[in-house]
């Protein structure tokens, strides 16, 4: 019986060596070091297997994986010995310093800062910590829900098989291959709605780099999180509600765009998204305010044949444009609009990207150039700190299949900016405009300047007079 006892406790033991070796892969090391860290740690299990043979006890070992680390060299969440440490251990074990070394790591990572000090405390409690490489698979579709994941760090990929989307008037509305719908990064979570909902994974998620996640199981998750999860959905939901385009769309549609929408926060002067990007989002503007800003080239033409003057044209050259003496194509980067709370942008983009069919010839026959309006036309800047809703855009696809009307919203949105906003001639002849009014007043400027200087020069001077006090 005492033999049976030594090996069940060396049988843990050994299970929680394998688990601490798995935590040593967050150690970014060269090629020279990881090989040599690949070949102690196999000479490591090769000794378990030995001492195990042998019904040794965990205890006569004397082994500290803690202290057996293969590099000095921190992972991406700046971990101390400490939190290294407090994250290794069951939850159960964590002394009181590990639970405050924790609470200083989730307060110290913009990744919590939404949940309150209450929550932190009890996350220290129960969050653990994992290392991935590139290529592994996180969670698979279809299978239970066990854990809820915030990453800390990486990226990863979101890859749906077997799309059903209702079928409109198509055969053609089945996705087999499993495709990416979206990329996660740092700060963002994923898993909790199979959790919260007790269904089966909706999605496959792939570390496409090294990836290091903070990860609860379900039933803590149920406890500490579940009411932050349901209140963080319901915002997302009131807020999408909010606005008006969205608003359209029934509480059930609303609810599964929430399900999958992300919130950000950017700093001011900071790229939302890029002029040219296929955007993999619809986003919509929570708070702060932002700019539009677009490329549009001019023509340089230079006025004399030493070229040491120029003039700026509209480029395509018009027919009747004077280029004897030649010009070169300039970009210049202009402000087209401003952008505040409850402005959206990417819906056609979405559309025209991951539609069906029925869609995509919907917006082809409201007069919109649906290869043109793949990719964003113009690029996002914030002004002031933005906060703001990312909805996946294959969600927001499928649930206004049924929805025409949005899809006719849409189509005029698209005019009013081809009217407006991109409309490329006028944006120039404004610019050309603006440039030319600002010279002339420099000009006018100058020449008032000149006349006041002229007459103050006109005015006679008094003769000094040399008076004497009586």
């Amino acid at each position: 019986m005492t033999q049976i006892r030594a090996r069940a406790r060396w049988h843990w033991a050994a299970q929680r060596i394998l688990s601490l070796i798995k935590t040593t892969n967050m150690f970014k090391t060269n090629d020279k070091e990881e090989d040599n860290k690949k070949e102690k740690l196999k000479q490591l299990e090769e000794e378990v297997e030995a001492f195990e043979s042998h019904g040794i006890t965990a205890s006569a070992i004397g082994f500290n994986m803690l202290q057996y680390k293969l590099s000095e060299k921190k992972s991406v969440l700046s971990l101390t010995n400490q939190m290294l440490q407090a994250l290794s251990k069951e939850t159960w074990a964590r002394s009181k310093s590990d639970l405050g070394a924790l609470e200083k790591l989730f307060n110290s990572l913009s990744v919590f800062a939404k949940y309150d000090p209450g929550v932190r405390k009890a996350l220290s409690r129960v969050i653990r910590f994992s290392h991935f490489g590139p290529r592994r698979v996180i969670i698979k579709q279809g299978h239970p829900g066990q854990c809820f994941y915030i990453v800390a760090a990486g990226i990863l990929e979101v890859k749906q098989s077997q799309i059903l989307l209702p079928r409109v008037e198509d055969n053609n509305t089945q996705q087999n291959d499993a495709s990416i719908i979206a990329h996660l990064h740092s700060g963002d979570s994923f898993g909790e709605v199979a959790l919260l909902n007790d269904m089966k994974r909706n999605a496959t998620v792939v570390s496409k780099t090294n990836t290091d996640l903070l990860w609860i199981n379900r039933e803590d998750f149920m406890v500490v999180l579940k009411e932050e999860a349901i209140r963080d959905i319901e915002e997302k939901q009131t807020f999408i509600a909010s606005i008006p385009y969205f608003g359209q769309l029934p509480a059930s549609s609303i609810s599964q765009l929430a399900s999958t929408a992300k919130f950000r926060e950017v700093p001011p002067n900071t790229k939302i998204f890029s002029e040219g990007d296929c955007p993999g989002n619809v986003f919509i503007m929570c708070e702060g305010t932002s700019r539009l800003v677009k490329c549009v080239q001019f023509a340089e033409v230079n006025t004399y044949s030493h070229g040491n003057t120029h003039s700026l044209t509209p480029y395509p050259l018009r027919p009747d444009a004077h280029v004897e003496y030649g010009y070169k194509v300039v970009t210049r980067l202009l402000k087209i609009g401003d952008g505040g709370p409850g402005d959206f942008f990417g819906e056609e983009a979405a559309i025209a990207n991951t539609g069906t069919p029925h869609q995509i010839i919907h917006l082809g026959s409201q007069g919109v150039n649906v290869d043109k309006f793949s990719k964003f036309q113009f690029s996002l800047i914030s002004n002031t700190t933005v906060r703001y809703v990312l909805l996946n855009r294959h969600t927001f696809a499928r649930e206004i299949i049924l929805q025409p009307q949005l899809l006719n919203q849409a189509a005029m949105r698209v005019k009013a900016l081809e009217s407006g906003l991109i409309n490329i001639p006028l944006i120039q002849e404004m610019y050309l405009n603006q440039i030319a009014w600002t010279k002339y007043k420099k000009t006018v400027s100058h020449q008032v300047k000149h006349q006041h200087l002229l007459k103050k020069s006109q005015i006679p001077t008094l003769p000094h007079l040399n008076t004497k006090i009586a």
